[in-house]
């Protein structure tokens, strides 16, 4: 979540927030506190929507990855949390094969991850 601050010396409101992994710090252009905070979320909307922001994700199946992860957390993790991670992963997965044609971790985009929340 990004926030919207003063600079000295300047009239203009500025606003930081996350854009993929990196921080955006810019001048909103706003004199007024109230309209930096709209141009904020309207920042944070596009960033969240552009799939430019997932281009450090290897381009691995959504079934690998899950089947390695899960082995992952079977090594890691207590037997109850490897039960209850199955279940949302499980969960997850059925909702990706209905409901997009994501196949490989490339396709899964925040906006499908908001869509499932």
């Amino acid at each position: 979540m990004g926030r919207v601050y003063r600079r000295k010396g300047t009239p203009y409101w500025w606003i930081t927030y996350r854009k993929g992994d990196k921080r955006v710090r810019e001048s909103s252009r706003a004199k007024s506190k109230t309209m930096a905070e709209h141009i904020l979320r309207q920042k944070e909307a596009e960033a969240l929507l552009n799939p430019e922001s997932s281009t450090h994700i290897p381009n691995t199946s959504i079934n690998r990855f899950l089947s390695e992860y899960l082995e992952w957390i079977g090594a890691t993790r207590r037997y109850h949390t490897k039960r209850s991670y199955t279940t949302v992963l499980n969960t997850f997965n059925a909702y990706l094969q209905t409901h997009t044609r994501a196949v490989n971790l490339k396709d899964v985009f925040p906006k499908v991850l908001e869509d499932y929340k």
